[in-house]
C-alpha cells in the first residue's frame, strides 16, 4: 500500500507541475505574456516552476520530519516548509525573471513575491502531500442507509454489523452499540435491501463488509466479526459464506 501511495504522490506532483506551467504559459503572470512569446514562456515557467517545485519539496520534507514541529499537524507542518521554501523561491523566480524577461522585478518585490509564491505553493502542497494511510489500513466505505435504519436511535449513524433473533426481537449490533427491534427476521432482511449481507443461520445475519473470515472448529463453523464476535453459520449457508470470506 506505501508503494501504492508513493506511486500515486509522483502522479499528483507531475499533475501539479503540468497544470501550473500550462496555466503560467498561457497567463504570463508577472509581465511574462507582454514580454515573451507563448513557447518562452513556456520554457521560463517549467524551469521556474521545477526550481521551486524542488525548494518547497526540500522545506516540507524536512518540516514533516523535524521531531521539533512533530506536536504540530501536518497541514501546519507543511505550511511552516513552505514558508520557508518560498524564501530561496522568490529569489529563483528574480533570477529568471532578469535573465529570461528584464530587469523588471527587483529585491523591492520579495514580500509580494513572497507572498505569492508561498500561497500558490501551499495549496499544491496540500494535494500532493496528503497524509498516505497507515499500513494495511484501508479507508472504510461510508456505511449504507436503508429502510430499516429508520426503526433505531438516530438511525442514520448507525454501520450495522449483525442481526440475531430472540424471541420476537431482532437484536441489532452496530458499531455504537445493541439495539432491541420487535421485527420478524424476514422482515427485517427485506429492509436492509441495498446493504450487502448474508444470512448465515436461522437466527443470525451479518453485513459483508464486517465479516472477516470463516472459521470451523469440532465440525461447527463460526463466522468471525470485526468487533471480535462470532456467530455460527449452518450448513445451508456455509458454502456462499466462505466463498464471501475468501
Amino acid at each position: 500500500m506505501r508503494e501504492n501511495f508513493e506511486a500515486m504522490s509522483a502522479e499528483r506532483k507531475l499533475l501539479v507541475f503540468t497544470v501550473l506551467v500550462a496555466g503560467f504559459a498561457t497567463f504570463g503572470p508577472f509581465g511574462t505574456y507582454e514580454s515573451l512569446t507563448f513557447w518562452s514562456r513556456l520554457v521560463f515557467w517549467s524551469v521556474i516552476i521545477a526550481a521551486v517545485g524542488f525548494l518547497m519539496h526540500v522545506g516540507i520534507s524536512f518540516a514533516l520530519i523535524a521531531p521539533s514541529l512533530s506536536r504540530f499537524k501536518r497541514a501546519l507542518r507543511i505550511g511552516i516548509g513552505v514558508m520557508v521554501g518560498a524564501v530561496p523561491s522568490v529569489g529563483v523566480v528574480i533570477f529568471g525573471y532578469r535573465v529570461m524577461v528584464g530587469p523588471g522585478l527587483g529585491a523591492d518585490a520579495f514580500p509580494f513575491l513572497w507572498a505569492q509564491v508561498a500561497s500558490i505553493s501551499w495549496l499544491a502542497a496540500m494535494f500532493e502531500y496528503r497524509e498516505p494511510p497507515a499500513a494495511g489500513e484501508a479507508t472504510p466505505p461510508a456505511p449504507v442507509r436503508t429502510r430499516f435504519h429508520k426503526r433505531l436511535p438516530d438511525g442514520e449513524d448507525h454501520d450495522i454489523i449483525s442481526l440475531s433473533m430472540s424471541d420476537h426481537y431482532a437484536e441489532v449490533t452496530t458499531t455504537r452499540g445493541t439495539h432491541l427491534v420487535l421485527i420478524r427476521m424476514a422482515d427485517a432482511i427485506a429492509e436492509l435491501d441495498g446493504l450487502p449481507g448474508f444470512r448465515i443461520h436461522r437466527s443470525h445475519w451479518i453485513a459483508r463488509a464486517h465479516l472477516k473470515e470463516v472459521v470451523t472448529r469440532s465440525k461447527k463453523s463460526f463466522a468471525m466479526l470485526s468487533d471480535g464476535r462470532q456467530l455460527p453459520v449452518s450448513k445451508t449457508y456455509l458454502d456462499a459464506i466462505a466463498a464471501a470470506a475468501d
